[in-house]
C-alpha cells in the first residue's frame, strides 16, 4: 500500500510539473489570423535568417537545385551545429519527384548549399499506386526519420 501511495504521488507531481512547463500567452493582444504574421509586431531581438532560396532560372546560385516547393523546415542543434532538414518538390507538395534535402551551419547565420538525405526514388516493381500512373514516391517522412539517419542511435534531437 505503502508503494501505491509513493507511486500515485509521483504521478501526481510529473502531471503538475508539466502543466508548468506548458507555454501560456497571457497577454490581451490578440493576433489576426488573416495575416501570417498576426499584424503582431515583430520581438525585440529576434533575428529572420533566410537559410535557402530556391531559384528556377539559376539553379547554380541555389545549391544546384530548381525546385521552388521547398517546405516543412526542421531544424535541430547537436555536436555545436545546426541541422535544417526540409523537403522539397518542382512546384507543388503533391507533385513527383521529391526529396529531402540538409543544410548545416556552424554560427546560425551561414549556412552550407543544400545536401541529398533521402532522394527520389520509384516504385518497387510489382507495387501499383492507386488511381495513377506516376511512378515516383512523394516522401513524407519526418524529421525523426532524417534524424534517425544521421546520428548515431545514442543520440537524440
Amino acid at each position: 500500500m505503502r508503494y501505491l501511495l509513493a507511486g500515485l504521488f509521483c504521478i501526481i507531481m510529473m502531471a503538475v510539473n508539466a502543466q508548468q512547463d506548458t507555454a501560456r500567452y497571457i497577454g490581451h493582444t490578440l493576433s489576426n489570423v488573416d495575416y501570417h504574421h498576426g499584424q503582431l509586431p515583430p520581438v525585440v531581438g529576434v533575428h529572420n535568417i533566410q537559410t535557402f532560396r530556391a531559384n528556377r532560372e539559376h539553379p547554380e546560385w541555389a545549391g544546384g537545385m530548381n525546385w521552388t516547393y521547398n517546405h516543412q523546415p526542421m531544424i535541430c542543434y547537436w555536436n555545436s551545429t545546426f541541422y535544417l532538414h526540409f523537403l522539397s518538390n518542382p512546384v507543388g507538395e503533391h507533385i513527383a519527384p521529391g526529396a529531402t534535402y540538409l543544410l548545416t551551419s556552424q554560427d546560425g547565420y551561414h549556412w552550407s548549399s543544400p545536401v541529398i538525405l533521402f532522394p527520389p526514388y520509384t516504385v518497387p516493381d510489382g507495387v501499383k499506386k492507386k488511381k495513377t500512373q506516376q511512378l515516383l514516391i512523394i516522401l513524407k517522412q519526418s524529421c525523426i526519420s532524417a534524424w534517425d539517419f544521421m546520428l548515431p542511435k545514442t543520440k537524440s534531437c
